[in-house]
């Protein structure tokens, strides 16, 4: 229309229904197509070559050409105009805008004079791209969000999308089924008690609330996409607020619709408190000001919400720079009278109009506070310097003045260990610490033991709705005491109970990592069973990988007495229900760190050199030391050659070699977002992939002998990997910014959409033919014509995926929450077999 029709992009626009900017942006990757195909467009010119002789032939036979002689008698033109003007007027009208696209046939120079006109029924159906309108509310109803799962954008030389011959997203959505619950647990749901004796449970993927009326969990509303859920919840007058990882919400009727107030301070929450406001200030507002607790800072708003000052300085100006000092860091806050209480590894501080250090009797850390009618309560952690066991005290004058009600540390020196939660209600009083629970009913005075209970280990936030029950929360899900805190027991009724690691599938077989287990389905999550080790081994935190007839698992053994721990690497073959050992799998030579670190502390205690240098040091790095060695065992194979990572390093393994072969490859960058997160490893063929923390990818062609840093060969920056994986002789490698696929292990692309988008996956998967992506904008296929992302289905059932697995025309997704998701391929046009 442009070019042949001479028609400005102001009236092609108005025309198409688009903006003028679209078909400018059109016209110049049209132009700058042309430009770099000009030499192709010169060499065809030779074999289409126009005729000189072709204006004499079309003279030739048009005077060949005998006109019809027109009928004598009254003229009839003016009136078959006139009719065939008004039908085609009605035409037009009945039918729309559609029936004005046609296809026309080629013109003949044979044709004869008399000409005819037939209405052909092909309509162009136009697919239409509709937004919808922005939101800002979260619960049951759906809303969009800033983030919308892309990364960056193709430039034009990287990826020329085909437009499709249908739409890129169905008409019809695929529906998500959830399978049934495996019955792992949950991971640290938040625990809220509201003023009307509402007990809510928040998960990153819902919230649940148990009233009095019903002994179960119901769902009150789910996360929405873009925005998980926080566990750390306050409450003002008839309004819920919520503590998300990057905003502040607010729910006026009982947390089923949420509304976003604004971003927040970044940093691990630790509370939420809110207290009367200064009226002076004369705002909508100022009746409250809220204070935002973290690790390290306080934050306070007197806007609700809108703007936060940074008020905790004072709280880290006491601290002295000494080699065997721990870090700073707030453990626990809570207001009373409109009094703000902070709990730091520094003591206790009082903040009104300023900050005031209480004189607690303790050198230990305040972790535990907690308020009953007038006392307030305060629990602490062990300080291996001063006291090898907690302490609890009360006060009952705001602080001034303590009373130290510490159970007896002669009879429970090992109970009283490490760290202990208050958790008072009347003269009901328990505490719970990590060996044990104490239970008193009399504030205190005298303390009795119950029996040893499993489901009470930990000193995790705990709520107490009277004297008789009590909920907590631990790493895996709910615990409830209905007796006073001498016995409990889980209760996650209602609650779906899957925290799902992994999932892979062998053989139509899927399998999930879950807890400390591996359970297994043959009929698409319907049912499951747990996979036995041999020899009874229990699994910790196990890793899975699968080959089209094994999976395989590696997992950390404690080896008791002592503290050894090895890595081992079990296999589960076909027709087989038992994991099995690798035969001859030989054990590091380096021990695990936190084994290093747990000896050196034993040294240092049996030679009496440094004893609370050491043991300070240890506590300072311990979660960071933790974390590494959760990396420990991440693997891949090369057919029966496998690739493991230990302390950092990665080595390899063939069943006819007696020792771990270091491969060369160290990995010193900072901790990854996600945790226990090593190399990322991947094979084709014979090429190995390992990509390090810092973003640089290495490769190998000689099974590991030798290295080559290929990051400048990739298609786009990045900050880490998530993924590598193989799908025929194609790799590709998901990153924080997108993924990007390589054929030939050489020239690396960015793999977009059809809008030159680049999606960022949470976590890709293949079905062996097939590569498959689920992002927070839905869950995407490879074209491998055009090689580009098309969208099967927007809908994700979960805002917590951590896994995706595929198998012929089924979808599996893993949550943090909500167990397994399937997604069938219902749509003939999706189905894996008749994609191009």
């Amino acid at each position: 229309m442009h070019y042949l029709s001479e028609m400005p992009c102001e009236k092609i626009s108005e025309f198409l229904g688009v903006s003028p900017n679209t078909v400018k942006s059109r016209l110049h990757r049209a132009r700058k197509r042309l430009a770099g195909q000009e030499a192709l467009l010169h060499d065809a010119s030779g074999v289409f070559q126009v005729p000189p002789t072709l204006t004499a032939n079309i003279m030739e036979e048009v005077a060949r050409i005998q006109p019809t002689t027109p009928p004598a008698g009254k003229p009839l033109s003016p009136w078959v105009f006139s009719f065939t003007s008004t039908l085609l007027l009605i035409l037009v009208t009945g039918f729309g805008t559609q029936a004005l696209f046609r296809f026309q046939q080629p013109y003949s120079l044979d044709a004869t004079a008399e000409m005819t006109i037939e209405f052909v029924e092909a309509p162009v159906v136009l697919p239409l791209k509709l937004k919808p309108d922005a939101r800002t509310q979260l619960g049951n109803a759906d809303t969009s969000d800033k983030n919308s799962g892309y990364g960056q954008q193709l430039g034009l030389s990287s990826v020329t999308p085909l437009l499709p011959k249908k739409a890129n997203v169905p008409a019809t959505e695929l529906q998500w089924t959830q399978a049934r619950g495996i019955g792992s647990g949950v991971t640290n749901p938040g625990l809220f008690l509201a003023s009307d004796q509402s007990l809510y449970a928040a998960m990153k993927a819902g919230l649940y609330r148990l009233t009095a009326q019903a002994d179960a969990w119901k769902l009150v509303s789910a996360s929405r996409p873009h925005q998980e859920f926080g566990r750390i919840m306050a409450e003002r007058g008839d309004t819920l607020y919520m503590v998300t990882s990057d905003a502040l919400l607010a729910s006026t009727n009982n947390g089923k619709m949420w509304t976003d107030l604004g971003s927040r301070p970044e940093g691990q929450a630790v509370a939420l408190v809110i207290t009367d406001g200064h009226q002076a200030q004369g705002t909508q507002n100022a009746d409250k000001t809220l204070y935002l607790i973290l690790r390290t800072e306080v934050f306070r708003s007197q806007d609700g919400g809108k703007q936060w000052q940074p008020i905790a300085e004072v709280l880290q100006s006491d601290i002295v720079s000494e080699a065997d000092s721990p870090d700073f860091r707030i453990w626990d806050a809570l207001a009373v009278d409109n009094t703000l209480f902070v709990g730091t590894s520094r003591g206790l501080f009082r903040f009104v109009d300023d900050w005031k250090k209480l004189s607690v009797p303790t050198e230990h850390s305040i972790s535990s506070l907690a308020v009953s009618e007038d006392r307030i309560y305060v629990g602490t952690n062990t300080d291996l310097l001063h006291s090898p066991t907690a302490q609890v005290f009360y006060s009952t004058d705001f602080g001034n003045s303590w009373t130290d009600i510490t159970p007896n540390t002669e009879e429970y020196p090992v109970k009283m260990s490490n760290s202990i939660r208050v958790v008072p209600v009347g003269k009901r009083l328990i505490l719970i610490g990590f060996g044990d629970v104490w239970c008193s009913d009399d504030g205190g005075e005298t303390w009795m033991n119950p029996r040893k209970d499993p489901h009470a280990f930990g000193p995790f936030p705990a709520i107490a709705l009277d004297e008789n029950n009590f909920y907590r929360r631990y790493h895996g899900g709910i615990t409830r005491s209905t007796d006073g805190g001498l016995t409990w027991h889980p209760f996650m009724t209602g609650i779906p109970n899957s925290d799902i690691r992994d999932i892979k599938t062998v053989k139509n077989v899927l399998y999930a990592a879950t807890g400390n287990k591996i359970a297994k389905s043959k009929n698409g999550g319907k049912s499951w069973e747990t996979v036995n080790v041999t020899d009874g081994y229990k699994l910790v935190v196990p890793k899975i990988e699968a080959t089209d007839t094994t999976l395989y698992v590696s997992t950390t053994l404690y080896i008791s007495p002592g503290y050894d721990r090895r890595t081992q690497l079990f296999h589960l073959l076909v027709g087989d229900d038992t994991l099995r050992h690798v035969q001859d799998m030989p054990d590091f030579e380096e021990d695990y760190l936190q084994t290093e670190w747990q000896k050196r502390v034993q040294s240092a205690r049996e030679t009496n050199v440094k004893v609370h240098e050491t043991e300070q040091l240890w506590w300072k790095n311990r979660s960071l030391v933790l974390q590494e060695d959760a990396a420990n065992g991440g693997f891949t194979l090369a057919g029966e050659t496998v690739f493991m990572e230990h302390r950092r390093k990665l080595f390899r393994w063939h069943p006819s070699e007696t020792e771990w072969h270091y491969t060369g490859l160290e990995d010193q960058g900072e901790l990854l977002p996600t945790y226990g997160k090593g190399f990322t490893l991947g094979v084709a063929g014979n090429v190995v992939y390992a990509g390090k923390r810092d973003g640089h990818l290495f490769q190998s062609l000689d099974n590991g002998n030798t290295w080559s840093d290929i990051t400048e060969n990739l298609a786009f920056p990045f900050t880490y990997f998530k993924e590598i994986v193989v799908v025929g002789s194609t790799v590709y490698i998901s990153t924080d910014a997108g993924v990007m696929n390589s054929y030939d292990d050489t020239i690396w692309h960015a793999l977009g959409d059809i809008d030159s988008h680049i999606p960022v996956m949470n976590r890709i998967a293949t079905d062996g033919s097939r590569l498959y992506g689920v992002c927070d904008t839905g869950v995407y296929q490879v074209n491998n014509h055009t090689n580009t992302w098309r969208r099967i289905t927007s809908e994700v059932p979960s805002t917590t995926v951590t896994s995706l697995a595929a198998t012929g025309d089924t979808l599996y997704i893993g949550t943090e929450d909500n167990g397994v998701f399937r997604l069938q391929h219902i749509e003939p046009e999706f189905r894996v077999s008749n994609l191009p």
